[in-house]
């Protein structure tokens, strides 16, 4: 037997067999998460809700004082990982319209989903 390397695993005693096996660190497919109605030129930053580790930060492009959407594809581990547990910020300070940060939190599993980003402008 071959030693297991990222998941992957060839055996052969009178003959070769082929297995696969996922290491608790790969991921099981993907997450595409869509955020309606953010402010142009928001950050919005995603990070692991236990450990606080940043999984995307990124800014909300466009013409600012319009709205946009977002969206991005995003790893899922198995159910049963932490790193499946989201928070997600949406800031909007660098100029002027200002908003209030919006913050909001989910479980990601192998899929996708629309989150309405509900902010207040606070000039």
């Amino acid at each position: 037997m071959f030693g297991l390397d990222r998941g992957l695993g060839v055996s052969g005693l009178g003959g070769m067999g082929f297995s696969v096996a996922r290491l608790s660190t790969d991921s099981v497919g993907t997450h595409e998460i869509t955020l309606t109605h953010v402010p142009a030129g928001s950050r919005v930053h995603i990070e692991e809700q236990v450990s606080g580790a940043a999984i995307s930060d990124e800014i909300a492009t466009g013409t600012n004082g319009t709205f946009v959407t977002y969206t991005k594809t995003l790893p899922v581990y198995s159910s049963s990982s932490p790193k499946n547990d989201w928070r997600i910020k949406v800031r909007k300070a660098s100029e002027s319209p200002y908003y209030i940060p919006y913050e909001t939190l989910m479980t990601a599993t192998v899929g996708s989903s629309s989150i309405y980003v509900s902010m207040i402008q606070d000039d």
